[in-house]
């Protein structure tokens, strides 16, 4: 099942893999696709066509549907348990509130808090009890912050991840979004034991490399420095983090101006800024970190990610 299946790349060439003689047989009981545009669906029928499928029979098993918002669970009562394989849409909460108004509807009701389009997607199959899926998402699911804090906190006592495949590069043509291809397995029971897993991180090379997640840190990946000094006790211990969060500004209003880069704003290659009025304590704090990573590549040399200066920015 793709309830996410434009053209149909990724379910339909499993039919490679049967006879002839027996793909019509197999693409009627066992593969079932969907997309929310029609021109999608009809090319999806025509690929099926292309591995010898009837048309009508195609026509059976890949419709139009928006399965965001109507999930087909109809599904759960044919022959087979759904094993789930997508790419889903991908679209943040902060974009679409300002450039797509029609998508904010997916974030109402029982959505509310959710950031991303894909995270709608894994809530809806976990409320639906789907035991398998293999999701290719943008890899701020396992190393967000506050944009995957929720998802994952609600979505991990549920599931484990089998394994993993980290693009630490550029792979799709029309998006600069790294991706990681996730491979879920239900729980037998709800659990907030850690999750730990093997992925294979990919770029000029591939490292194989073992993550723990806890419930502790949100189930977030790339925690090990946070562990690390946790391990220290002292009457004046470190205080790390990693972002100034709009919260932070708001509850310490004052008299001095500040100019804060939006790193939820970046359009055309650029970050947006803001200007706010704060109190003295935390303009100082702002004037004695004067670093910020950048964690999106912008397409230039000068905005590779990295740390930079403010000033820079």
């Amino acid at each position: 099942v793709d309830l996410f299946a434009g053209e149909g790349n990724l379910i339909l060439p499993i039919l490679k893999a049967i006879p002839k003689n027996k793909r019509t047989d197999f693409f009627k009981e066992h593969i079932f696709l969907f997309d929310v545009q029609k021109e999608m669906v009809e090319k999806s029928i025509e690929n099926a066509k292309n591995y010898g499928i009837p048309i009508e029979v195609a026509k059976e098993n890949i419709k139009t549907r928006d399965t965001l918002q109507n999930y087909p669970k109809f599904l759960k009562n044919l022959k087979y348990p759904i094993y789930h394989i997508t790419n889903p849409p991908y679209l943040y909460l902060g974009y679409i509130a300002k450039n797509s108004g029609r998508n904010l509807k997916y974030f109402m009701g029982l959505n509310e808090g959710y950031q991303d389009l894909y995270q709608i997607a894994l809530i809806n199959d976990l409320r639906n009890g789907i035991e398998k899926l293999v999701y290719i998402i943008p890899t701020n699911f396992l190393f967000g912050f506050s944009a995957s804090n929720k998802i994952r906190k609600d979505f991990f006592p549920f599931y484990n991840i089998k394994k993993a495949i980290i693009f630490e590069r550029k792979i799709f043509e029309f998006t600069g979004t790294n991706v990681c291809i996730c491979f879920f397995e239900k729980k037998p029971h709800f659990s907030d034991s850690p999750i730990v897993f093997k992925a294979a991180k990919i770029n000029n090379k591939t490292l194989e490399k073992e993550y723990n997640l806890s419930h502790k840190n949100f189930y977030r990946a790339g925690g090990e420095f946070n562990d690390y000094i946790s391990y220290f006790k002292s009457p004046t211990p470190l205080k790390i983090k990693f972002y100034l969060t709009l919260e932070e500004v708001k509850k310490n209003k004052g008299k001095k101006l500040v100019k804060l880069l939006d790193v939820n704003n970046f359009s055309n290659g650029y970050f947006r800024f803001n200007t706010y009025m704060v109190n003295q304590k935390l303009y100082n704090k702002l004037k004695n970190n004067p670093l910020f990573v950048r964690t999106l590549d912008t397409g230039s040399w000068g905005g590779r990610a990295g740390i930079y200066n403010t000033q820079e920015a």
